[in-house]
């Protein structure tokens, strides 16, 4: 399934996850790490560890994955992927519902843009 949602923002990873763990539960989504690795793309083969998505030779990438619920219910998959203070948030959807989740996850990405922009 395509994704819904893939905006790039000009925040850390760490700060996008935190503002979207916030927003999901003022909401009444519960949000479940699933995946969290700081050194997502590090070349384990390469001696040099050069990253291969943004070429330094210390890979300062970090790789989230959320799973978001609504009761017992698997609603979506957040996928966060970002280094220094740029982050990718890529919205899965699972069940019906997501559709919602995604305009939600739009308007909050659009006004972060809009501050960090400032």
């Amino acid at each position: 399934m395509n994704p819904v949602l893939s905006v790039p923002i000009a925040l850390s990873c760490h700060e996008v996850e935190r503002r979207l763990r916030a927003r999901l539960a003022e909401h009444g989504y519960r949000v479940q790490p699933s995946f969290d690795l700081d050194r997502a793309c590090a070349a384990e083969d390469d001696p040099a560890g050069v990253c291969p998505h943004h070429g330094t030779a210390r890979c300062t990438c970090r790789l989230v994955t959320l799973l978001v619920y609504r009761g017992p219910r698997l609603v979506g998959v957040l996928v966060l992927h970002g280094h220094d203070q740029r982050a990718r948030v890529r919205w899965n959807p699972v069940a019906a519902e997501a559709r919602a989740v995604g305009d939600l996850l739009r308007r909050w990405l659009r006004g972060w843009q809009t501050l960090a922009a400032r």
